[in-house]
């Protein structure tokens, strides 16, 4: 009778021992951000887009790493033409951390000052896996950088996904069903241009990224915007 309680013991433990394992494992979570430059870019004539991140916010006990100097990794950039002959940007960002959701990582958020206690008609959860703040740089034309500050990138889990969510204090808005976000950017010397960037209609780890001139105004995406054909080819 002891060798069979001992026994039930250990396989107890090992399944204690097992989740606990599986709750506190890595993962790389990618999202793929368009965003449209100059055709001279595919020459390499502009640098890779990048991310600085200046802070995070994780479900407790979950793992969380980020790369040297708090960069989000990004590798060469990659260009792509939409059907309308426009040149697109194309950058991946990677952050590696544990998939378990909590309200902490929201209520992070809202007291970052992102404004997202009132959620209503935008569909956002209100429980994250995990979200950094930071600095987004592009490069659309040669010579011509612009950093927008004050982004955070969060993603959520439902189901058998993981939902990315992108925010900004610029404002928020729902667009033909999907959320939108407007950013400010400006270059060193002082120019600034708004953004507004998409979730990808079909996609929720992509995001398309086009000029407006003011927060909030009207914009429509071009036709077969670049992250809508990226997550179908991806399917």
């Amino acid at each position: 009778m002891k060798k069979i309680l001992l026994f039930l013991s250990l396989v107890t433990l090992s399944l204690v021992s097992l989740s606990s394992f599986a709750w506190k494992v890595i993962r790389e979570n990618d999202v793929v951000l368009y965003y449209p430059v100059n055709t001279s870019c595919r020459y390499m004539l502009c640098e890779p887009a990048s991310f600085l991140v200046t802070r995070h916010s994780v479900t407790a006990e979950q793992p969380f790493d980020i790369t040297e100097d708090n960069f989000l990794p990004s590798g060469i950039p990659h260009y792509w033409y939409d059907y309308s002959g426009n040149t697109w940007g194309r950058v991946e960002f990677s952050v590696f951390s544990g998939r378990h959701k909590s309200a902490t990582v929201l209520n992070d958020i809202i007291q970052w000052g992102y404004g997202l206690s009132n959620r209503t008609g935008l569909n956002i959860p209100a429980e994250m896996n995990f979200a950094v703040e930071g600095t987004l740089t592009i490069t659309p034309a040669p010579g011509q950088k612009f950093s927008c500050k004050n982004i955070v990138l969060a993603q959520t889990g439902k189901a058998l996904e993981n939902p990315w969510y992108i925010f900004s204090k610029q404002g928020y808005g729902m667009y033909h069903g999907r959320m939108f976000t407007d950013v400010a950017c400006s270059t060193k010397e002082g120019y600034q241009q708004y953004f507004r960037i998409y979730a990808a209609s079909d996609s929720n780890y992509a995001f398309d990224m086009i000029p407006v001139s003011h927060p909030n105004t009207a914009a429509t995406l071009p036709s077969f915007p670049p992250g809508e054909i990226q997550s179908t080819l991806k399917k």
